[in-house]
Parts: structure tokens; sequence; C-alpha cells
């Protein structure tokens, strides 16, 4: 278009990500946040409806309080991705 040679492969925001992380220290980092700070009842309800979520692609998440929202948690979350 325009001239300008169309992208051969486009990726998502998704797949971007990804690249970015190792999975293998994602996956260390996970396990070392779960067993040296446990999540409390609420965070871990909350992770299971976030992972539920997203492996079933529902894509509906209830709001999260902000009380939940601690570094840690949040490091856990993404770490499990």
């Amino acid at each position: 278009m325009y001239g300008i040679p169309e992208p051969v492969e486009q990726f998502s925001e998704v797949d971007i990500e990804k690249f970015k992380c190792n999975r293998a220290e994602q996956l260390d980092l996970f396990n070392h946040l779960c067993t040296s700070i446990p999540n409390t009842n609420e965070q871990e309800s909350i992770f299971k409806e976030i992972t539920e979520t997203i492996l079933t692609g529902t894509g509906c998440l209830s709001r999260v309080p902000k009380s939940v929202l601690k570094c840690t948690y949040c490091s856990k979350t993404l770490a499990s991705q």
C-alpha cells in the first residue's frame, strides 16, 4: 500500500511478550514465590479465576480488589503465564 512493502509476518502483542520471557526462568520464579510467600485465601481464589479465564478463553474477569494487588502476587500471576 502506498509503495511501502507489507510486513512479511505480524505478531500479536501476546506473542511479542512471550518472546521476551524465558519460560524456565518464569516457572522457577513462580515456584519460588509460591513456596516462599504463599497466597492468602482471597489471592488464591482470584488467581484461580484468572487462570481459569485464560485457559477457557472466556475473557471475563471479576474486579480484583486493590488489597490483593500486591507486588509479589502480581509477580506470581505474571510468572504463571
